[in-house]
């Protein structure tokens, strides 16, 4: 088959963007952090950088915080550049939990200070949904295979109200992270930290990131927007929708409240060393499913105090309403873009 015929593919698996997220294992994390101690020319810096949330789970959400890394060019080592690509160095890693987190390796995460780690920043691992929400499909829409980090879904209440601030369509302070300032998409300051996963992740991407328009209904994918049902937007990149994660089109359960293995995802390296929360052990019985996490969708509940969740097990459903009303939900992020390819 060609390019053309693996695109049409049901769950057809491409790569976009780049992002931190594979820990470097120990060797090459101590070779790196003897460049960076030392200033070797070996290591240069590219002026890139990725904002993500270290935040505190459950907490007042004045102590949700940014960390901004740095992106390094590592030359790479020997006549064969082994190793050569784009780093991060994260300063200190912060678990979801105090229990024992391990990056995929099995290398477990040491959270004391002075204990830094490297990440490779890699192209980001997507699936084409086929069936999805935008309202041209010249394009192909994907979503991520891989939870690249954890935000709450908004930051403050406002004056719009919590309600109104748990809508995709009233910019809530996830939408602003992924797309940053909604006129030039370059980072946007949220609480004095310039973020853009959009500028940071997707603009130098070989193929052309659209800004497409898209419809965030609930349960279906009518046009109409009558009330409990949020407006149409136009964006570089979003969360997915519960409409989405049921199309069986897309290879998802139809229904939402069963467990859905394709609708599980697991979360980065990167993203478990900056606080994003893992199932540490398998629990079937409580639905719990081992490195997987929940993350964000854009939908609103049918009454605008919630929002929803794709939890570990794969079933949806809705975020604790005084957990939304308090604006401290905190979960993975899957972000969704469109193609032109």
């Amino acid at each position: 088959l060609g390019a053309a015929d693996f695109l049409e593919l049901q769950r057809s698996h491409l790569a976009a963007g780049h992002y931190p997220q594979s820990y470097v294992g120990d060797d090459l994390n101590s070779t790196l952090e003897s460049l960076y101690n030392r200033d070797d020319d070996d290591l240069v810096p590219t002026g890139a950088t990725y904002a993500t949330n270290v935040n505190e789970t459950f907490s007042p959400i004045s102590s949700f915080v940014y960390v901004v890394v740095n992106e390094y060019y590592y030359k790479g080592s020997g006549n064969e550049h082994t190793n050569r690509g784009h780093y991060v160095r994260l300063e200190q890693a912060v678990t979801a939990t105090n229990e024992s987190y391990k990056f995929t390796d099995g290398t477990s995460i040491d959270t004391s200070s002075g204990h830094p780690y490297w990440f490779k920043v890699e192209p980001i691992p997507v699936t084409v949904l086929s069936t999805n929400s935008s309202v041209d499909n010249s394009y192909k829409t994907v979503m991520s295979d891989v939870i690249i980090g954890s935000q709450p879904f908004n930051r403050s209440s406002g004056e719009q109200g919590y309600y109104a601030e748990l809508e995709w369509s009233n910019s809530p302070a996830i939408r602003r992270y992924l797309n940053g300032n909604n006129i030039t998409h370059e980072p946007d300051s949220i609480d004095g930290t310039k973020v853009s996963f959009y500028y940071e992740a997707l603009k130098y991407d070989v193929r052309t990131i659209k800004e497409v328009t898209i419809k965030n209904q609930v349960f279906d994918d009518s046009t109409s927007e009558t009330s409990g049902i949020s407006s149409s937007t136009t964006d570089y990149v979003w969360l997915p929708s519960y409409w989405e994660l049921v199309q069986t089109s897309n290879d998802f359960n139809q229904d939402s409240t069963q467990r859905d293995p394709a609708r599980r995802r697991g979360a980065t390296d990167f993203a478990r060393a900056t606080k994003t929360n893992i199932q540490l052990v398998d629990n079937t019985a409580s639905n719990k499913f081992i490195n997987t996490s929940a993350y964000l969708l854009r939908s609103p509940s049918e009454y605008r105090a919630k929002t929803w969740i794709s939890y570990d097990s794969g079933k949806l459903e809705n975020e604790d309403e005084d957990q939304a009303k308090n604006t401290i939900i905190v979960n993975g992020i899957c972000p969704c873009f469109a193609l032109d390819i």
